[in-house]
């Protein structure tokens, strides 16, 4: 059988792989695909080099007894017969079970920016996972996935991380029994029944290059959920644009307060009183103004630009994954 910690332990059970190499490269890709993406970018993501990982993790499950209190308002007339007795303790009790997933492997094992990430999927997500086979890790969509190895101990999971998920969760069940949220403490009390079993869940994993900087994308092995720490940015597009916008900005300026002095000067011409054209001109400028400030926005894109750099992008992004597909 695998072995995935110093200590010999196997694991029990495995989410399989639902997401392809393709898809993987897909949604990396509708995620980066923002006005200031470089051109060239697609080609520099080593999709072929994109890590199909399984992270074994500890199961703990068992039961929670949670003791709460809070401050409730007294009523109105209590308050008005003690002004300074306007709250009272109100005490409750939460009983329920659990069960939560806790990293196996330190940061240490695990790529940049893996650990915040399984933390959040497994957070949010009932997990269900199949009784595991050793044929199951060269089957299918899990075939070339690696199995990275546990180096942190049951106990030393449950405390870092496993023990404090459960009082979470706990306290986060107790509120909403708890009619008021002012001054709630919770005391919990937990009862492990299955202590540190190994379930592998899966995970997509690519690192890159651009301009010096390194760049990370996340995405889970089972599920639509991704990350990434930032998106590379083409700072002459942006220059490009901004010029763009400045250009059609003072256009439209010109255009705007240009137009009441023009009609009050053919006013002029056929009235002889000046402040007739003056009043026109002054409310025309006021009007401009008001609809300027209110009415006219102009976009952070310059459409027709934007416009062509995306349809390049859609080319680019066509060719890739194209690619990815074949290989």
């Amino acid at each position: 059988m695998v072995s995935v910690t110093s200590n010999g332990l196997e694991p029990q059970q495995i989410i399989p792989f639902k997401v392809t190499r393709a898809e993987f490269a897909s949604d990396l890709i509708d995620e980066i695909t923002i006005p200031d993406t470089p051109l060239d970018l697609y080609k520099k993501i080593p999709f072929n080099k994109a890590s199909k990982i399984f992270v074994p993790m500890y199961r703990f499950s068992g039961t929670y007894s949670t003791t709460w209190k809070c401050e409730v308002e007294r009523s109105a007339e209590s308050i008005r017969k003690n002004p300074n007795n306007r709250y009272r303790v109100k005490n409750g009790q939460k009983r329920g079970e659990f069960s939560v997933l806790c990293c196996a492997c330190s940061e240490d094992v695990l790529p940049e920016g893996l650990s915040d990430f399984i933390s959040e999927v497994v957070a949010n997500n009932k997990l269900s996972a199949k009784t595991f086979t050793e044929e199951m890790l060269g089957q299918g969509k899990n075939k070339n996935a690696k199995l990275l190895n546990a180096d942190l101990e049951v106990q030393e999971a449950w405390i870092s991380s496993g023990k404090d998920s459960v009082e979470e969760f706990a306290a986060s069940e107790s509120k909403r029994m708890a009619p008021s949220t002012d001054g709630f403490e919770a005391d919990t009390k937990i009862k492990l029944a299955e202590e540190g079993s190994i379930v592998l869940v899966p995970f997509w994993y690519v690192e890159f290059s651009y301009n010096g900087e390194t760049f990370y994308f996340i995405r889970s092995g089972f599920n639509y959920q991704c990350s990434t720490n930032d998106y590379p940015a083409d700072e002459e597009i942006e220059a490009t644009r901004n010029r763009l916008n400045s250009q059609k900005r003072n256009k439209v300026l010109l255009v705007g307060f240009l137009i009441p002095l023009v009609l009050a000067a053919i006013v002029w011409i056929f009235v002889s009183m000046i402040w007739i054209p003056i009043g026109i001109a002054v409310l025309g400028e006021i009007v401009f103004y008001y609809i300027w400030s209110n009415y006219i926005y102009f976009s952070t894109y310059n459409n027709d630009f934007d416009e062509k750099n995306d349809q390049v992008r859609s080319e680019l992004a066509k060719e890739v994954l194209a690619k990815v597909k074949k290989d």
